[in-house]
């Protein structure tokens, strides 16, 4: 099994592209959309570094929110940080867990979310009924899964003169480092999931009943106004720290070293260090148009009643024996 936390998304890069997702101006639309409210017990399925499930809890109270993930590098830097939003009297519990046999019993929560999940995990028809058969009777199931897993080099045009010294030889190592990362480990091999135009299909075929759909987005600048300068910079200190953890890790692979040589190792950390600098000291200055984002898909539906259970809501029970 590839190890998700060092290869493909480091908490670090889990972070900064959280920080991309995630806009608080948005919270109580996602809350409304997910279902959730005060007082409930919600399960986050692939709950990586506990982000999703803590943005949420910043706009509930009183809630048990339960995150798994099967990676257990993640699962801990998500204890390390709970003690750290345990307020207003929500509690958290983050386990490592396979989520095609939730270790939960059946009809135990009343709200289930994910984000990008359904997309890596191997059996997403499976893994959506696990999510259904945990959550109560006509409780809501939300998936919030990224419409592109594309990692491109910025244009030229964003830039002022002095990016421009350095650009083109970053961005010819970029795709040649990037290329190298997809033939030591493709995504074939860690996206194993459906595509995510697929997810509301998905939920159709799994049988939820009041099957909605949103978009969410959010974009991510150093010369955005709407965005903090503190949280400005720390999403370029994320992106930088990421890419050099990924190649750090790449690095190790024999494959890999067969592919990228020293010198050019050593020259990409040099232009990352010179473009995170000139970055940094530009940030907010309204001159360097940089920017990531885009929209998520938000799926939701509501797990269907037992024919027992149905019959049960409209009076119509009477008939039926213990058998059935």
């Amino acid at each position: 099994m590839t190890e998700w936390s060092k290869y493909v998304q480091t908490p670090t890069f889990l972070e900064a592209t959280r920080m991309m997702m995630f806009d608080p101006d948005t919270r109580d639309v996602l809350i409304k959309w997910t279902g959730i409210k005060n007082g409930m017990r919600v399960l986050d399925v692939g709950c990586g570094t506990g982000a999703l499930t803590f943005f949420l809890a910043e706009g509930v109270s009183g809630c048990e929110f339960v995150g798994l993930d099967i990676d257990a590098h993640f699962i801990a830097i998500a204890n390390e940080k709970k003690e750290e939003y345990a307020k207003g009297g929500n509690s958290f519990t983050f386990v490592t867990g396979d989520a095609l046999k939730l270790p939960f019993e059946n009809a135990s929560f009343d709200a289930v979310v994910s984000h990008t999940f359904l997309t890596n995990v191997p059996d997403p028809h499976l893994a959506l009924r696990e999510m259904m058969r945990v959550g109560r009777t006509l409780s809501p199931v939300t998936s919030i899964t990224a419409q592109s897993f594309e990692f491109i080099p910025a244009h030229p045009g964003f830039y002022e003169k002095d990016h421009l010294a350095y650009y083109e030889e970053w961005a010819e190592l970029f795709i040649k480092l990037y290329a190298a990362y997809e033939e030591v480990l493709p995504k074939k091999d860690y996206l194993l999931g459906c595509h995510p135009v697929l997810v509301p299909k998905l939920f159709s075929e799994a049988g939820m009943w009041d099957i909605r759909m949103h978009s969410l987005g959010k974009s991510c600048s150093t010369s955005n106004a709407a965005m903090e300068d503190a949280d400005k910079r720390r999403y370029l200190e994320l992106l930088y720290e990421a890419e050099l953890e990924k190649l750090d890790a790449f690095y190790e692979l024999e494959a890999f070293r067969e592919k990228i040589t020293d010198k050019e190792a050593d020259r990409f950390r040099e232009l990352m260090k010179l473009r995170n600098d000139l970055l940094l000291a530009e940030c907010g200055e309204n001159t360097v148009w940089e920017w990531y984002g885009g929209a998520s898909l938000v799926m939701t539906g509501i797990v269907p009643p037992t024919l027992r259970t149905l019959l049960r809501m409209t009076g119509k029970d009477g008939g039926i024996s213990k058998q059935d």
